[in-house]
């Protein structure tokens, strides 16, 4: 799906993603893991919306997600300069205090893992047992 940068399509979008993977997944996918993903989506939507396209309207935030019964990745795309910080550097600048980058540092202490490459961050969550 692809939108407009805007903090109203992504709420809109969040929950219609977190509904889709709920009816797909049913009981399986507890309130803590619907919750879980919900925060990623918003997370990796908003930062793509503010950071990459620095809330240019004009600028579009597309977003894919795959899922199966051994994974969920959410992709996020935006049209801004992209980033590149390793994983680690994204753990690194949360541990000493600084602000930027807490968002992705949560994704990871969720258990998701990141990969972020220029303007796309993909966030991939293994299922522990079979769906």
């Amino acid at each position: 799906m692809t939108f407009f940068s805007d903090f109203h399509e992504v709420d809109r979008y969040a929950v219609l993603l977190t509904d889709r993977l709920q009816g797909y997944y049913g009981p399986k996918m507890s309130s803590e893991i619907n919750f879980h993903i919900n925060f990623v989506l918003r997370e990796l939507l908003n930062n793509a919306v503010e950071h990459g396209n620095a809330f240019m309207m004009n600028k579009k935030v597309t977003c894919h997600i795959h899922y199966d019964n051994k994974v969920i990745e959410i992709s996020v795309n935006d049209e801004g300069p992209g980033f590149a910080p390793s994983v680690n550097e994204v753990t690194k600048i949360n541990d000493t205090g600084q602000q930027r980058s807490r968002g992705l540092w949560l994704i990871q202490q969720l258990g998701l893992s990141l990969d972020i490459e220029g303007n796309q961050v993909k966030a991939t969550y293994y299922w522990r047992e079979q769906v």
